[in-house]
């Protein structure tokens, strides 16, 4: 992405912060709140697959498969988003002072977003689980990492990287087993 048109998407998307107490209020929960809901809406999804499963043919370890995967999927983003931030330490958005930063925050590494990465990766694998709730995980997904961008946390950039490394990893951590043991997942 060009680093001008990243600059103007943040600066566009952060410039309304501080305008209306409303907006501000919901870009906070939206960026720190709304990955908590996530994960417990996916666990509850999980696990009744599971109890679903007890009485249908498919097996009680197959059903497991989708909490197992989006968790492995959701360390793997944590894990690739932590090395690339360590390996290239890009300034946030407001430690440069080109963001109004509405929430605290560590000076931590901005690039990849680790929330975007983490969050896609669990959004891609509901998604091939299940194409309608998985559609609302991704935009919520989205969602969140807009926030994250609007609250001055990242630059707009950070999210589009999240995003892909995410989505990556969740088509990875679904498809590669299956490859790989193709008699096992018939």
């Amino acid at each position: 992405m060009n680093m001008f048109a990243d600059i103007w998407l943040t600066a566009s998307i952060n410039s309304f912060v501080l305008h209306y107490s409303w907006l501000d209020f919901l870009g906070i929960f939206l960026a720190n709140y709304l990955p908590f809901i996530l994960v417990i809406v996916f666990i509850i999804l999980g696990l009744k697959n599971v109890r679903d499963s007890l009485s249908s043919r498919a097996g009680l370890p197959f059903r497991w498969l989708m909490l197992f995967e989006g968790f492995l999927a959701g360390f793997w983003g944590f894990f690739i988003a932590g090395a690339i931030g360590f390996l290239w330490n890009r300034p946030r958005p407001f430690v440069l002072g080109d963001a109004q930063l509405i929430v605290s925050h560590a000076a931590s590494p901005a690039y990849p977003s680790t929330h975007a990465s983490i969050f896609f990766a669990l959004s891609t694998i509901v998604f091939l689980y299940n194409k309608k709730v998985g559609f609302w995980f991704l935009l919520a997904s989205v969602v969140m990492s807009l926030a994250r961008v609007f609250c001055g946390l990242h630059w707009f950039s950070d999210v589009s990287a999240g995003m892909g490394i995410g989505i990556f990893i969740g088509l990875a951590v679904y498809y590669f087993p299956r490859r790989l043991f193709r008699v096992a997942f018939k």
